[in-house]
């Protein structure tokens, strides 16, 4: 008897691989990953190839044909790449932006108690220290024109700098004058 070759030849019954089918452990989908790029991307590189292929395929609801010609091929493996690389670099730059605020605000906090404890040493000091109210007079009435502006909201009209002296709200504005002035007398530290 006489063989024939010519016969059809039985194909093994699949059934359609669906988009919901499609992931790493799929027996079709790792024997048409030819060149690694699943196991080297994971499961982001598939995702990204299905979205290619929903893009570029005619029949929009089952594009796994597509896909599955784009894995053998190796397609947009450079182009994801590409992406990978530049999402790394936005997220460490997001990184960068977040640790630079993080440090601002420290430093603005830390600068804010420093002042705010030159004010309760100046307090303490403007009480106690003769020659010490005398230089706060000074460096007061040495700007009081450009503050009084300011002051007006807070002190009553035709006020003095003595008015200023014994108003805490009001010595807060010069918060940042009394800071250097403890630091010139070594009385307080940075």
């Amino acid at each position: 008897k006489r063989k024939t070759y010519n016969a059809k030849r039985k194909s093994p019954s699949l059934t359609q691989l669906t988009e919901q089918d499609v992931c790493l452990s799929h027996p079709l989908i790792v024997k048409n990953d030819r060149h690694g790029l699943l196991k080297r991307y994971g499961a982001d590189f598939l995702t990204f190839i299905l979205e290619k292929a929903r893009q570029h395929t005619k029949d929009s609801t089952n594009p796994i044909g597509l896909l599955i010609y784009m894995l053998r091929t190796g397609a947009y493996a450079g182009q994801y790449a590409d992406l990978k690389r530049t999402r790394q670099k936005s997220q460490e730059q997001m990184i960068a932006i977040e640790l630079l605020e993080q440090r601002a605000t420290e430093e603005r906090q830390r600068q804010e108690r420093t002042l705010n404890l030159a004010l309760e040493r100046t307090r303490e000091l403007i009480q106690v220290d003769r020659s010490f109210r005398n230089q706060m007079r000074k460096r007061i009435s040495s700007n009081l024109r450009q503050m009084r502006p300011f002051l007006q909201k807070i002190l009553p009209d035709n006020f003095t700098v003595e008015d200023v002296l014994e108003n805490p709200r009001a010595l807060s504005y010069y918060s940042a004058d009394f800071f250097k002035l403890l630091q010139s007398r070594c009385l307080i530290s940075a």
